[in-house]
């Protein structure tokens, strides 16, 4: 694959070029992780795996969503 350039529209977004779409099998609707690596940022897309992974680390995270901790 040849490198690809997109640009970010005024509210933030972009669109992934074809080529890389084709590349990461990437369809409407399909979710895909940007992860900052050794100062680049990787993107991927999240496969069901990956969800599961989510939804168990997502359920250890809750203590976040009570607000206890909020004014330390």
């Amino acid at each position: 694959m040849s490198p690809s350039i997109a640009q970010v529209s005024v509210k933030g977004q972009l669109t992934i070029p074809k080529d890389v779409r084709t590349v990461l099998s990437i369809s409407t609707g399909d979710d895909v992780l940007f992860e900052e690596r050794h100062g680049e940022v990787v993107i991927r897309k999240i496969t069901n795996t990956d969800e599961t992974w989510s939804r168990s680390i997502q359920a250890t995270l809750c203590e976040w969503e009570d607000g206890l901790d909020d004014d330390l």
